[in-house]
């Protein structure tokens, strides 16, 4: 098993996707315009990769643009379909629960045990900081 530059475990097929799904996270969290171009880069050298088409879907959720509905539902779809294939650890799983809660959202949101809607609390689950180096 892979692990990305927060440490946690990455369930890629290659260093080279190890590398771009690493720069789709850095990506997003500069809110760069490249990070469609890394995911696209992650799934086209890894279709079973479970957590990036999880997070492809909230990618399209947080856009906040009713047209991408679509898209999303077939990012889970996608997504529910590598979680099927095979053993997997947690983090994927925690991703495509956000991503399924995330469009199935509408008004006032169910709050989970940790006080936020539990997409949010999922969401929060795929996330470490700082980063790891990559010696350590």
């Amino acid at each position: 098993m892979r692990h990305d530059l927060f440490g946690s475990p990455a369930a890629l097929s290659s260093a080279a996707a190890l590398r771009e799904w690493n720069a789709t996270c850095l990506a997003f969290l500069a809110h760069g315009t490249e990070t469609p171009v890394h995911l696209a880069k992650v799934l086209e050298a890894d279709p079973g990769f479970a957590l990036g088409h999880a997070v492809k879907g909230l990618f399209c959720m947080l856009l906040g643009r009713r047209e991408m509905a679509e898209t999303a539902r077939d990012a889970l779809s996608a997504a529910h379909a590598a979680l099927s294939a095979g053993p997997v650890d947690r983090r994927p799983g925690d991703g495509a629960g956000a991503a399924g809660g995330a469009l199935t959202a509408t008004g006032p949101q169910r709050r989970g045990r940790t006080g936020f809607p539990p997409h949010v609390a999922e969401c929060r689950a795929l996330c470490r900081w700082p980063p790891v180096s990559p010696a350590g």
